[in-house]
């Protein structure tokens, strides 16, 4: 009996695990789509624009970004690795960004 309960506590946890795992690559498709269209826009900007934005403190907003996604972990709001994803991808963005200039 005791194998029993073991077996569907393994086979309880395997589907959690399986389930996370899912999440956790949609959310991470979902990042990489975004990047791409980020990077599409970038190479649509005329060189003259991509300036333009720098010049208006871009990196402010990273700052920005970062404190409140920070904010956001700290509260609760984002798991770990939500944060990390995220935090990924704004710093992404920002050498994209510097690259580009």
């Amino acid at each position: 009996m005791a194998r029993a309960s073991i077996a569907q506590e393994v086979s309880q946890r395997k589907a959690i695990i399986l389930e996370n795992k899912q999440r956790l690559q949609a959310t991470i498709k979902l990042l990489k789509d975004e990047i791409k269209e980020i990077k599409d826009q970038l190479k649509k900007q005329k060189p003259s624009q991509r300036k333009s934005h720098s010049a208006t403190g871009n990196k402010g907003t990273t700052v920005d970004q970062l404190a409140q996604l920070s904010k956001m972990y700290k509260d609760d709001l984002l798991s770990e690795v939500e944060f990390s994803i995220a935090k990924k991808r704004i710093l992404m963005e920002e050498n994209l960004q510097n690259d580009n200039y």
